[in-house]
């Protein structure tokens, strides 16, 4: 009888690391696909408006609802459960799981837009990102000469917004132990971003090889006058 337990308990040993790992890759694919249909629901927000991109907030970088609130307000992806991680441990549910706040969305949520491409907001503001009142539009990005490969568009972060510049501390990488970060980039495909510094999940400033992901960057010019300029390690 110890014998028998003694080799289930060896076994339970040697089967649980692979659990793990599997439990942790359905995670991971689930992230995915939520970050699939965030884009497939930008595409059609853009569909609708004239070619404009939703912007990260509906005022400016500090100010105004975030953009997951706006995209489900407006009805392109009304599920709140599409815009939280599986692997995000840092959220709690909202309070009234039936009706999420715009707060909610704010703070209860897994992804961030990158601000600096997308805008921040219509309104002016002195970061990377702002004066954009008539929106990003969606072919004027794609045919600026030095984009990024992998632009990020959404990805795995602290909560609902953020920039890009630095690839910066809002950043999450949740997945493989600490090694990946999921992201939407603008052409609409699904990377998985390798970590700096494998096994700390939050992100850090001045990442190595940021240029891959970050450019351009839309910027104020003054006068009521904003353009893309490209963005460099």
């Amino acid at each position: 009888m110890t014998y028998l337990i003694l080799m289930i308990a060896i076994l339970a040993g040697l089967l649980l690391p692979a659990l793990n790992i599997a439990r942790e890759k359905a995670k991971s694919t689930s992230c995915r696909g939520n970050l699939k249909q965030i884009g497939l629901a930008m595409e059609m927000y853009s569909n609708d408006y004239n070619d404009s991109m939703l912007p990260m907030r509906s005022k400016a970088r500090w100010s105004g609802n975030v953009w997951s609130y706006n995209l489900a307000d407006l009805g392109y992806l009304k599920v709140f459960k599409a815009y939280v991680c599986p692997s995000d441990k840092e959220k709690t549910q909202p309070g009234n799981p039936a009706k999420p706040t715009a707060d909610d969305f704010y703070t209860k949520t897994s992804y961030a837009m990158n601000g600096d491409t997308f805008s921040g907001g219509p309104n002016d503001t002195n970061y990377w990102g702002g004066y954009a009142p008539n929106g990003i539009k969606r072919g004027q990005l794609a045919a600026f000469p030095r984009r990024s490969p992998d632009l990020l568009w959404i990805y795995d972060a602290q909560w609902a917004v953020g920039g890009f510049y630095d690839m910066g501390t809002y950043t999450r990488y949740r997945h493989g132990r600490a090694r990946d970060m999921n992201a939407l980039c603008f052409g609409g495909h699904v990377i998985s971003v390798k970590n700096p510094v494998p096994g700390q999940e939050k992100g850090m400033n001045n990442m190595p090889g940021k240029s891959r992901y970050r450019s351009p960057a839309w910027v104020s010019f003054g006068g009521g006058r904003g353009g893309f300029i490209e963005m460099k390690d």
